[in-house]
């Protein structure tokens, strides 16, 4: 409806990562790929698919209109804009500049940020390091436990707990993001971007006032980082409304709607490939 259209509108204030975030608990890849197309919109980077890579070129230098985690990210990933005019260096996707100390400090940053506003009542990157710690404090002690209990022939009756522990800290390690708690003003914010999801995922025609003006590009970083994407995509096709792809993604070929909705699922998909990357070469690298 027209109201739902408006209040979408009021509530897509913040950035997209934040409002991932506040969602989710954590920065997953969808969050990094909501901040990149953010980026791009604003000017400041540009995304070049070439032989089924996805790279990123730098358009202008990052300037006051950033937020300083937001310079750190543009200035990490791409520290020069182009040796000549008219001659890009683009840099592939998965290169691990994107998840380089200070990328990730800066993506830290993003967590305190959401605990400033009074979203959470601890911040939730310090909560997920705290449970963890503690799941892996009693993984190896039990570890250790099984391991003298096999070497000095101990009772058999201690297996039982000290495997049932094993379990249990490996359980906190999963669930660990979302055991950060929200404060009331975050569990209103929450329900009001949930709110904004189920607007860009419902399976209806767009209100005629929304199908125009870059529409599609204007919540497109926000559908990515609530995982609406394609819905998001659908909603224009169900429209009949054919939108422009934007000058800041070149993919050197046509597609609909729906099709450049799948470059930028396939797009997120790359971040988290390199994501796993990184955490299989590197464990203590996590966003």
């Amino acid at each position: 409806s027209l109201v739902a259209s408006r209040r979408v509108t009021a509530t897509t204030a913040a950035p997209a990562i934040i409002a991932g975030v506040l969602v989710r608990k954590k920065i997953y890849p969808e969050e990094i790929a909501a901040l990149i197309i953010d980026l791009c919109q604003r000017g400041y980077l540009l995304i070049i698919k070439r032989s089924g890579q996805y790279y990123l070129v730098r358009r202008k230098p990052a300037d006051h209109l950033l937020q300083p985690w937001e310079r750190q990210i543009v200035d990490e990933l791409l520290p020069e804009i182009a040796a000549k005019p008219g001659e890009p260096a683009p840099r592939q996707l998965g290169n691990q500049a994107l998840y380089s100390p200070k990328v990730r400090s800066a993506f830290n940053a993003i967590y305190q940020i959401v605990t400033d506003q009074g979203y959470f009542t601890e911040n939730p990157h310090q909560t997920r390091i705290k449970y963890k710690l503690f799941a892996l404090f009693l993984y190896f002690s039990s570890a250790a436990g099984m391991i003298w209990l096999a070497i000095s022939a101990g009772s058999p009756y201690l297996i039982l707990p000290l495997a049932g522990t094993i379990i249990v800290s490996q359980l906190i390690i999963k669930t660990s993001p979302r055991l950060a708690h929200y404060s009331a003003r975050g569990i209103v914010e929450r329900q009001q971007w949930l709110a904004v999801a189920n607007f860009l995922a419902v399976a209806k025609p767009l209100p005629f006032e929304m199908s125009r003006n870059h529409t599609f590009e204007k919540y497109l970083q926000y559908a990515v980082a609530l995982d609406q994407t394609l819905p998001w995509a659908k909603r224009f096709d169900y429209s009949s409304i054919t939108i422009l792809k934007p000058d800041w993604f070149v993919a050197y070929e046509e597609s609909s709607t729906v099709e450049f909705a799948k470059e930028i699922t396939a797009f997120v998909k790359e971040i988290s490939d390199g994501v796993t990357k990184i955490l299989i070469s590197r464990p203590a690298c996590r966003a």
